[in-house]
């Protein structure tokens, strides 16, 4: 029971910090941008969580598993991103479609690629 109120409450700081991002992507950018941070950030983070080889030491399982399923899962935004990039599709915006979607999920992978190799560094 302890576990899944923690997964809530990480969920809801998640939640709060997607928002965030995605506040100050429009206001200096435009929306999809926040999406693709949060998207690539989410990516990166998640996989040092998970692969860092001291994360077992650092962090107990449940702050583990709170962050990787409620914080990271509502973090990022992968039904948004479908969202946008269909949005650009249906204004004709085909280019801008393509280049999210190529853009998150080439970013998201090397994202993960990236928090491999960090966390290989730690050890």
């Amino acid at each position: 029971m302890r576990e899944f109120l923690f997964i809530g409450l990480a969920g809801a700081l998640g939640t709060w910090s997607r928002y965030g991002v995605h506040l100050l992507a429009k206001r200096y950018a435009v929306g999809a941008v926040g999406t693709f941070l949060v998207n690539i950030l989410g990516c990166l983070l998640l996989a040092l969580l998970l692969e860092h080889p001291y994360a077992e030491r650092i962090f107990p399982r449940v702050v583990r598993v709170s962050l990787a399923v409620g914080f990271f899962g509502a973090f990022t935004t992968f039904s948004t991103f479908g969202y946008e990039t269909m949005q650009f599709f249906e204004q004709g915006e085909w280019q801008f479609g393509f280049l999210n979607v190529f853009a998150n999920l080439l970013g998201g992978a090397l994202a993960v690629w990236a928090g491999f190799r960090w966390s290989l560094s730690f050890s």
